[in-house]
């Protein structure tokens, strides 16, 4: 079988679609360095998790629950 390399616009072209893409992993896993190469390519839209809005629910933060 041969390895072929599939890019977002192949996958937009087959699809004629959106694209979701959703990025999660372990602190220091790259999650961040995958972002800046995608936000670098003009194609692509890059919606951050709101971070401030759950860290800050009615002074305090949702992780101090955990």
């Amino acid at each position: 079988m041969e390895n072929t390399k599939i890019t977002i616009k192949d996958a937009r072209f087959v699809t004629k679609k959106n694209i979701l893409l959703i990025i999660d992993g372990n602190i220091g896993c790259g999650k961040s360095t995958l972002l800046q190469y995608i936000k670098s390519r003009n194609d692509v839209e890059v919606v951050l998790e709101p971070i401030n809005k759950w860290k800050n629910v009615e002074g305090q933060s949702l992780l101090h629950h955990v």
